[in-house]
């Protein structure tokens, strides 16, 4: 929405010091509110002026121009860096505390989209992983079972036991 003219502005004070009407009537003959016209008349009387505040925009960026050249090149260089590492970079090298949103933000800034990894990278690590844990794996271990719970699958575990113990030593099918 847009600020009142300047024009306008001056019409409703002149009209209000008359001394002719009232705020109501100011505010219905020219169509405004009458907390338009009751700040409008604590400005002029604060401050003397009655012109519209202009924009006043929001803080400045956090990372200046050699910060963001500084994040595109680390995360080129390191595309599977965290948000959170960049963050502790930046507070260690630069001396430049912020928010991992606002990293996030320059970053979306920059093009530079936090990609997830494809599925054959993904695959890939999980097999490398299962890898290194049968190699450091002596004795392969259970997950532990819970008994008792309500809900869990104890009854099915057990009448799948039952089942294949039954087709290992009585045969394939019942009787």
């Amino acid at each position: 929405m847009q600020a009142y003219s300047l024009d306008l502005r001056q019409r409703v004070v002149s009209a209000y010091e008359n001394g002719v009407e009232t705020i109501l009537e100011v505010a219905e003959r020219f169509q405004v509110s009458q907390s338009f016209i009751k700040k409008l008349l604590a400005r002029k009387r604060a401050t003397g002026e009655i012109a519209p505040i202009g924009h006043r925009g929001c803080p400045p960026r956090r990372l200046s121009d050699k910060h963001r050249k500084w994040l595109l090149k680390t995360v080129l260089a390191e595309p599977d860096i965290t948000l959170s590492r960049l963050q502790d970079r930046l507070l260690t090298g630069a001396s430049v505390a912020v928010a991992v949103p606002t990293l996030w933000r320059e970053l979306n800034r920059l093009n530079l989209r936090r990609a997830k990894k494809s599925v054959v990278a993904r695959c890939a690590q999980r097999a490398k992983a299962g890898l290194a844990l049968e190699k450091n794996e002596e004795d392969t271990t259970r997950r532990p079972q819970i008994s008792g719970r309500s809900g869990s699958n104890d009854d099915f575990d057990s009448s799948l036991r039952e089942s294949r113990w039954r087709s290992a030593n009585l045969g394939s099918g019942p009787a």
